[in-house]
C-alpha cells in the first residue's frame, strides 16, 4: 500500500494545485493520491466538504 494512502487515511490528504478551480466562489480540487474532493476553507488549509445526504432524511447509511 503506497504511503500517499495511508496518509489519506489518516486524514491528511495533499491537493492537486493544477486542478483546482471555483465552485460557487470556493476553490475546489481534488487530493493527489485518493482523488478526494477537497475545498479550500482558508488560504492553504483545504478540508474535505460536508456530504449531502439527498433527502433521505437521519436514517445511517
Amino acid at each position: 500500500m503506497p504511503f500517499g494512502m495511508i496518509s489519506c487515511a489518516l486524514g491528511r490528504h495533499q491537493v492537486e494545485q493544477t486542478n483546482t478551480r471555483k465552485v460557487s466562489g470556493r476553490e475546489v480540487g481534488r487530493c493527489r493520491h485518493c482523488r478526494q474532493v477537497l475545498e479550500q476553507e482558508a488560504p492553504g488549509h483545504w478540508i474535505v466538504p460536508p456530504l449531502h445526504d439527498a433527502g433521505l432524511g437521519p436514517w445511517p447509511r
